[in-house]
Protein backbone atom coordinates (compact mmCIF):
# COMPACT_ATOMS: atom_id res chain seq x y z
CA UNK A 1 0.00 0.00 0.00
CA UNK A 2 3.08 2.18 0.82
CA UNK A 3 4.70 1.75 -2.28
CA UNK A 4 1.14 2.79 -4.19
CA UNK A 5 1.18 5.71 -2.01
CA UNK A 6 4.99 6.35 -2.80
CA UNK A 7 4.11 6.33 -7.02
CA UNK A 8 1.55 8.15 -6.79
CA UNK A 9 3.35 11.38 -5.12
CA UNK A 10 5.80 10.49 -7.21
CA UNK A 11 3.59 11.45 -10.21
CA UNK A 12 1.30 13.64 -8.95
CA UNK A 13 2.77 15.26 -6.05
CA UNK A 14 5.07 18.43 -5.51
CA UNK A 15 8.24 16.41 -6.46
CA UNK A 16 6.64 14.99 -10.14
CA UNK A 17 8.22 16.04 -13.12
CA UNK A 18 6.75 18.85 -14.59
CA UNK A 19 4.85 18.57 -18.51
CA UNK A 20 4.56 22.06 -20.53
CA UNK A 21 1.47 21.55 -23.16
CA UNK A 22 2.96 24.02 -26.13
CA UNK A 23 0.62 24.93 -29.64
CA UNK A 24 1.83 23.90 -32.88
CA UNK A 25 1.84 27.61 -34.05
CA UNK A 26 2.94 30.88 -31.98
CA UNK A 27 -0.23 32.95 -31.30
CA UNK A 28 1.03 35.86 -33.75
CA UNK A 29 0.45 33.38 -36.70
CA UNK A 30 -2.91 33.17 -36.26
CA UNK A 31 -3.80 37.46 -37.39
CA UNK A 32 -1.88 36.80 -40.20
CA UNK A 33 -3.27 33.18 -41.48
CA UNK A 34 -6.42 34.82 -40.72
CA UNK A 35 -5.72 38.24 -42.76
CA UNK A 36 -3.97 35.84 -45.76
CA UNK A 37 -6.83 33.68 -46.54
CA UNK A 38 -9.52 37.02 -46.32
CA UNK A 39 -7.00 38.08 -49.05
CA UNK A 40 -7.04 34.92 -50.72
CA UNK A 41 -11.22 34.85 -50.19
CA UNK A 42 -11.46 38.25 -51.48
CA UNK A 43 -9.07 37.78 -54.40
CA UNK A 44 -10.79 35.00 -55.29
CA UNK A 45 -13.80 36.57 -55.67
CA UNK A 46 -12.72 39.62 -57.21
CA UNK A 47 -11.79 37.52 -59.98
CA UNK A 48 -14.73 35.83 -60.70
CA UNK A 49 -16.71 38.93 -60.79
CA UNK A 50 -14.04 40.33 -62.82
CA UNK A 51 -14.01 37.43 -65.00
CA UNK A 52 -18.35 37.57 -65.54
CA UNK A 53 -17.90 41.24 -66.33
CA UNK A 54 -14.79 40.73 -68.93
CA UNK A 55 -17.04 37.99 -70.65
CA UNK A 56 -20.04 40.41 -69.91
CA UNK A 57 -17.89 42.95 -71.86
CA UNK A 58 -16.02 40.46 -74.52
CA UNK A 59 -20.43 39.41 -75.37
CA UNK A 60 -21.57 43.43 -76.22
CA UNK A 61 -17.87 43.84 -78.16
CA UNK A 62 -19.53 40.82 -80.18
CA UNK A 63 -22.74 42.16 -80.69
CA UNK A 64 -21.63 45.59 -82.08
CA UNK A 65 -18.85 43.71 -83.93
CA UNK A 66 -21.58 42.10 -85.86
CA UNK A 67 -23.80 44.61 -85.88
CA UNK A 68 -21.39 47.04 -87.28
CA UNK A 69 -20.20 44.38 -90.21
CA UNK A 70 -24.68 44.37 -90.92
CA UNK A 71 -24.33 48.25 -91.22
CA UNK A 72 -21.20 47.85 -93.03
CA UNK A 73 -22.85 45.64 -95.51
CA UNK A 74 -25.72 47.83 -95.89
CA UNK A 75 -23.68 50.70 -96.54
CA UNK A 76 -21.55 48.91 -99.35
CA UNK A 77 -24.90 48.20 -100.59
CA UNK A 78 -26.60 51.99 -100.45
CA UNK A 79 -22.60 53.43 -102.10
CA UNK A 80 -23.55 50.01 -104.49
CA UNK A 81 -27.18 51.47 -105.26
CA UNK A 82 -26.10 55.60 -105.24
CA UNK A 83 -23.46 54.90 -107.90
CA UNK A 84 -25.79 53.07 -110.08
CA UNK A 85 -28.16 55.55 -109.63
CA UNK A 86 -25.67 58.13 -110.82
CA UNK A 87 -24.10 56.63 -113.53
CA UNK A 88 -28.11 56.24 -114.51
CA UNK A 89 -28.67 59.67 -114.31
CA UNK A 90 -25.81 61.00 -115.86
CA UNK A 91 -26.70 58.47 -119.20
CA UNK A 92 -29.79 60.24 -119.02
CA UNK A 93 -28.33 63.75 -119.23
CA UNK A 94 -26.35 62.64 -121.68
CA UNK A 95 -29.38 61.44 -123.77
CA UNK A 96 -31.50 64.35 -122.71
CA UNK A 97 -28.37 66.62 -124.27
CA UNK A 98 -28.28 64.82 -127.22
CA UNK A 99 -31.71 64.61 -127.92
CA UNK A 100 -31.89 68.45 -127.19
CA UNK A 101 -28.71 69.00 -129.46
CA UNK A 102 -30.65 66.87 -131.91
CA UNK A 103 -33.68 68.63 -131.63
CA UNK A 104 -32.13 71.95 -132.36
CA UNK A 105 -30.37 70.27 -135.53
CA UNK A 106 -33.88 69.64 -136.69
CA UNK A 107 -35.10 73.30 -136.33
CA UNK A 108 -32.08 74.58 -137.93
CA UNK A 109 -32.82 72.07 -140.54
CA UNK A 110 -36.30 73.04 -141.17
CA UNK A 111 -35.78 76.62 -140.87
CA UNK A 112 -32.94 76.28 -143.92
CA UNK A 113 -35.31 74.45 -145.99
CA UNK A 114 -37.86 77.04 -145.37
CA UNK A 115 -35.66 79.84 -146.34
CA UNK A 116 -34.69 77.67 -149.11
CA UNK A 117 -38.02 77.04 -150.70
CA UNK A 118 -39.67 80.06 -149.61
CA UNK A 119 -40.99 81.21 -153.27
CA UNK A 120 -43.11 84.40 -151.97
CA UNK A 121 -39.45 86.35 -151.99
CA UNK A 122 -39.76 87.53 -155.84
CA UNK A 123 -35.16 88.72 -155.15
CA UNK A 124 -32.83 86.44 -154.99
CA UNK A 125 -31.18 86.27 -151.19
CA UNK A 126 -27.41 85.19 -150.18
CA UNK A 127 -27.40 83.93 -146.82
CA UNK A 128 -25.09 83.11 -144.31
CA UNK A 129 -26.73 80.28 -142.36
CA UNK A 130 -23.65 78.80 -140.26
CA UNK A 131 -20.64 79.86 -139.00
CA UNK A 132 -19.01 77.70 -136.37
CA UNK A 133 -15.26 77.77 -134.98
CA UNK A 134 -14.72 74.49 -132.84
CA UNK A 135 -11.59 73.32 -130.68
CA UNK A 136 -9.44 70.21 -132.64
CA UNK A 137 -7.44 67.71 -130.78
CA UNK A 138 -3.97 69.01 -131.63
CA UNK A 139 -2.87 72.27 -129.17
CA UNK A 140 -3.78 75.10 -131.39
CA UNK A 141 -5.79 73.27 -133.71
CA UNK A 142 -9.36 74.30 -134.72
CA UNK A 143 -11.78 73.39 -137.36
CA UNK A 144 -14.62 75.56 -138.99
CA UNK A 145 -18.14 74.61 -140.51
CA UNK A 146 -20.01 77.18 -142.86
CA UNK A 147 -23.12 76.57 -144.34
CA UNK A 148 -24.21 79.36 -147.15
CA UNK A 149 -27.79 78.85 -148.64
CA UNK A 150 -29.35 80.31 -151.09
CA UNK A 151 -33.12 81.87 -150.66
CA UNK A 152 -35.77 83.24 -152.75
CA UNK A 153 -35.62 82.67 -156.56
CA UNK A 154 -33.15 79.81 -157.18
CA UNK A 155 -33.36 80.51 -161.24
CA UNK A 156 -29.37 81.21 -160.97
CA UNK A 157 -26.30 79.62 -160.13
CA UNK A 158 -24.57 81.52 -157.82
CA UNK A 159 -20.90 82.60 -158.08
CA UNK A 160 -18.29 84.32 -155.75
CA UNK A 161 -15.28 84.21 -153.62
CA UNK A 162 -15.37 83.14 -149.70
CA UNK A 163 -12.55 84.65 -147.66
CA UNK A 164 -11.50 83.81 -143.92
CA UNK A 165 -9.44 86.16 -142.14
CA UNK A 166 -7.89 85.17 -138.91
CA UNK A 167 -7.41 87.53 -135.93
CA UNK A 168 -5.31 87.30 -133.15
CA UNK A 169 -3.48 89.15 -130.36
CA UNK A 170 0.45 88.78 -129.99
CA UNK A 171 2.30 88.65 -126.96
CA UNK A 172 2.93 91.90 -125.81
CA UNK A 173 -0.15 93.24 -127.94
CA UNK A 174 -3.43 95.35 -126.88
CA UNK A 175 -5.85 94.70 -130.68
CA UNK A 176 -6.73 91.39 -132.67
CA UNK A 177 -4.87 91.88 -135.61
CA UNK A 178 -4.57 89.79 -138.92
CA UNK A 179 -2.16 86.51 -138.62
CA UNK A 180 -0.93 84.13 -141.61
CA UNK A 181 -2.55 81.03 -142.33
CA UNK A 182 -0.74 78.23 -143.64
CA UNK A 183 1.65 80.99 -145.21
CA UNK A 184 -0.94 82.93 -146.82
CA UNK A 185 -2.59 86.44 -145.46
CA UNK A 186 -5.92 84.47 -145.60
CA UNK A 187 -7.82 81.62 -146.93
CA UNK A 188 -10.08 82.47 -150.26
CA UNK A 189 -12.21 79.95 -152.23
CA UNK A 190 -14.01 80.40 -155.08
CA UNK A 191 -17.61 78.85 -154.96
CA UNK A 192 -20.24 77.62 -157.11
CA UNK A 193 -24.00 76.75 -155.77
CA UNK A 194 -27.66 76.36 -156.27
CA UNK A 195 -29.33 76.25 -153.20
CA UNK A 196 -26.99 75.78 -150.81
CA UNK A 197 -23.33 75.24 -150.27
CA UNK A 198 -21.11 73.52 -147.41
CA UNK A 199 -17.61 74.82 -146.24
CA UNK A 200 -15.34 72.80 -143.88
CA UNK A 201 -11.76 73.20 -142.78
CA UNK A 202 -9.01 73.54 -140.51
CA UNK A 203 -6.21 76.13 -139.30
CA UNK A 204 -3.55 76.50 -136.24
CA UNK A 205 -3.35 79.19 -134.45
CA UNK A 206 0.48 80.43 -134.27
CA UNK A 207 2.24 79.51 -131.05
CA UNK A 208 2.20 82.65 -128.37
CA UNK A 209 -0.66 84.52 -129.91
CA UNK A 210 -3.77 84.67 -128.43
CA UNK A 211 -7.70 83.68 -129.94
CA UNK A 212 -9.14 86.43 -131.46
CA UNK A 213 -12.04 86.01 -134.00
CA UNK A 214 -12.03 84.21 -137.06
CA UNK A 215 -13.79 87.01 -140.03
CA UNK A 216 -15.72 85.37 -143.06
CA UNK A 217 -16.48 87.59 -146.33
CA UNK A 218 -18.41 85.90 -149.23
CA UNK A 219 -18.52 88.40 -152.44
CA UNK A 220 -20.75 87.38 -155.41
CA UNK A 221 -19.24 87.72 -158.77
CA UNK A 222 -19.67 91.00 -160.23
CA UNK A 223 -20.88 92.45 -156.48
CA UNK A 224 -19.30 95.78 -155.77
CA UNK A 225 -19.55 95.07 -152.42
CA UNK A 226 -19.58 91.87 -150.19
CA UNK A 227 -22.80 90.09 -149.40
CA UNK A 228 -21.93 88.20 -146.46
CA UNK A 229 -19.56 89.66 -143.36
CA UNK A 230 -19.56 87.94 -140.58
CA UNK A 231 -17.32 86.94 -137.67
CA UNK A 232 -16.87 84.30 -135.06
CA UNK A 233 -14.90 84.17 -131.84
CA UNK A 234 -12.31 81.69 -131.30
CA UNK A 235 -12.67 79.66 -128.14
CA UNK A 236 -9.58 79.44 -125.81
CA UNK A 237 -7.79 75.92 -125.95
Amino acid sequence: MRSVKRKLRRHFGATAHRVAVRAHFAWYWLPLTALVALVLGYGAAYMQFAGSQVRGIHQKLADVDARNQVMQFKLVQAERQLQVERAAQANLSRELDSVQAESMRLKEDIGFYQNIFNERRALREIRLHTFKVNKAQGNGDYDYHILIMQAGNHDKVVDGSLTLTLYGTPVGGVEPQAITIQGNANLKQNLSFKYYQQVDGKFSLPVHVKPGYLLLEFVEKGATRANISEKVEIPAQ
